[in-house]
C-alpha cells in the first residue's frame, strides 16, 4: 500500500504513508512497561520492539522524496550484521595497535563540540545516552586510525587543498521562502483574490495552505538551500524578485506558490583551525581509502571469527550468511565495513555518530 505525494518532489522526505503490515502494535496483546497508549489501550515497549525487528517496509528518503520500501531482511539481522562489523573493526584496532583511548576520545568530543555546538546537546535530545555518543566516537575513531595507519598528511597540504579548490568551501546560495500548497484550481483562485486585495503573505499562506501545520509553521518553506531544491523550483526562485510572488507551480497532486522573503548568494567560508583540521583528516582518510581495502581486513576477520548467535531465528540467518561468505569472500549480506567518512567540506559535513 504505497501512494505518492507531487509535494515530495519538490520538498523531500517530510512525511509518508506506512506499508500495510500484518505485524505491529495490534498483533499481539500489550505486555511488558507500557510505552504508551491509544484511546486508553496500552502499546508496550516489547510490542514496538518486535514490531521494528521484523517489520518489512522502511521509509527512506530519496530524489523524489519519502518512499515506501521492502527492507531486504530482515531489520533485526541487519543490525547483527552492524553490530558484528563494529566489533570486528574495534578488534582489529586492538591488533594494530591503533584502538583510541579514552582521552582520545574525549579531545574528539570536544573537538565536534567546537565544530557545532550543538552537537552533543542534539543527540542527548534525540535520545541517545552520552555513553554511546562516546561508544560510537570511538567507533568513527578506530576506524579512521585503521585506514590513515602510517600515512601523513600536513596542515600546509591542507591549506594547498583549500586554496586550489575554492569551490569546495563555499556556503551555498539559499533562499527564505514562505508558501502555500493548495490541491485544486478552485483553491488556487481563492488565494489568488487574497494576493491580490494586497494582503500580507504569511497570513495567507497560514490560512490556505493545504500542507501539513502550514498554520503552525507560520507559511514557511522547509528548504533554504538552492542546490538542494528541485530544478522546477530552482528556476521558479531564480526567476522571482525579492519581495515578490511567484507563478503557481504544479505539482502532482497540487499546486503551489511561493513569496520570497530573502536571496541569500554562495559565499566563501570563513575556515578556522578546527575546520582546516577537519579538511587535513578527511585528504588523510582518502588517501587511506586508495591504500587500505578496510573492508577485506574485515571482512577476513570475520570469516577467522568464533561468532555464536544465542537467537534460534537469527541464528540460521547467520549462519547461512556465514556460508555465502565462505563462499564468495566478498560480502557479509549487509554493510557493517563501510567507514563512511565526513566530507573534505566543512560546510557539508556532519561529524555526527551512528547513533547507537
Amino acid at each position: 500500500m504505497k501512494q505518492a505525494f507531487g509535494i515530495l518532489l519538490i520538498i523531500g522526505a517530510l512525511s509518508a504513508l506506512s506499508g500495510c503490515n500484518k505485524g505491529g502494535a495490534g498483533a499481539s496483546p500489550a505486555s511488558g512497561p507500557t510505552l504508551l497508549t491509544v484511546n486508553g489501550e496500552n502499546i508496550s515497549w516489547e510490542q514496538l520492539s518486535q514490531h521494528l525487528a521484523k517489520k518489512p517496509t522502511i521509509r527512506v528518503s530519496t530524489q523524489s522524496g519519502v518512499v515506501e520500501a521492502n527492507v531486504a531482511e530482515p531489520l533485526d539481522f541487519q543490525a547483527l550484521q552492524d553490530l558484528i562489523g563494529q566489533k570486528v573493526i574495534m578488534q582489529l584496532a586492538k591488533d594494530e595497535n591503533v584502538f583510541p583511548t579514552s582521552a582520545e576520545v574525549n579531545t574528539e568530543l570536544e573537538f565536534r563540540k567546537r565544530l557545532n555546538p550543538t552537537y552533543l546537546k542534539s543527540l542527548i535530545a534525540s535520545g541517545i545516552k552520552f555513553e554511546t555518543v562516546k561508544e560510537n566516537l570511538a567507533l568513527e575513531l578506530a576506524r579512521e586510525k585503521l585506514l590513515t595507519k602510517g600515512i601523513t598528511v600536513t596542515a600546509k597540504e591542507a591549506d594547498d587543498y583549500i586554496k586550489n579548490n575554492p569551490t569546495q568551501f563555499m556556503d551555498p546560495a539559499s533562499a527564505d521562502l514562505l508558501w502555500v500548497f493548495v490541491k485544486a484550481e478552485a483553491d488556487k483562485a481563492k488565494v489568488n483574490s487574497e494576493i491580490a486585495s494586497g494582503q500580507s503573505f504569511a497570513p495567507i499562506a497560514a490560512r490556505y495552505s493545504q500542507y501539513p501545520n502550514a498554520a503552525e509553521q507560520g507559511g514557511k518553506f522547509p528548504q533554504r538551500v538552492i542546490s538542494q531544491m528541485r530544478k522546477e523550483l530552482q528556476d521558479v526562485i531564480i526567476a522571482t524578485p525579492i519581495g515578490r510572488v511567484s507563478k503557481w507551480l504544479a505539482l502532482s497532486d497540487g499546486f503551489a506558490i511561493f513569496y520570497v522573503e530573502k536571496k541569500t548568494p554562495a559565499k566563501p567560508v570563513t575556515l578556522d583551525a578546527d575546520k582546516k583540521e577537519l579538511v587535513r583528516r578527511s585528504i588523510a582518510r582518502t588517501r587511506g581509502e586508495q591504500a587500505t581495502d578496510l573492508g577485506k581486513k574485515v571482512l577476513d576477520k570475520i570469516k577467522a571469527s568464533q561468532i555464536k548467535v544465542n537467537d534460534a531465528a537469527l541464528a540460521e540467518l547467520w549462519k547461512r550468511a556465514a556460508e555465502n561468505l565462505a563462499k564468495q569472500g566478498n560480502q557479509t549480506g549487509g554493510q557493517p565495513t563501510t567507514a563512511n567518512p565526513p566530507s573534505a567540506n566543512p560546510t557539508t559535513a556532519n561529524p555526527g555518530t551512528s547513533g547507537g
